[in-house]
């Protein structure tokens, strides 16, 4: 995912603008990010519910609500800001990067402090 953000910011940066517009430049990154979003979906879910098997829909639920919400306020953040579309779309990538980096890092400091709601 930092790879496609990456070389898309660089691309709308440093390319000239009738290179810019070319199916490669937007694409080979939008596919490498996609793909990395591919391969971090599945055990960033499998951990988000590891914790709660015995409320496995409820988590599931969560789990899932927090991504549209969390989709829906990065599409925003695109839209709004004063961007080229290309660059806009670049900055919200690598956001969510660094939030999944983020993530991982902090689920690996609070293990095991996690205690079931009753």
């Amino acid at each position: 995912m930092l790879l496609g953000a990456v070389s898309l910011t660089l691309g709308v940066s440093f390319l000239p603008a009738e290179m810019q517009n070319t199916w490669w430049a937007y694409m080979l990154p939008v596919a490498c990010a996609c793909a990395g979003l591919a391969f971090m979906m599945g055990p960033a879910t499998s951990y988000a519910l590891e914790p709660y098997s015995n409320e496995a829909g409820v988590a599931s639920a969560l789990v899932g609500s927090v991504q549209m919400a969390g989709g829906a306020a990065l599409g925003l953040l695109a839209m709004a800001l004063p961007l080229p579309p290309k660059l806009s779309l670049a900055l919200v990538m690598l956001v969510g990067c660094l939030l999944a980096l983020r993530a991982r890092y902090a689920s690996k400091s609070i293990k095991g402090t996690l205690i079931k709601i009753q």
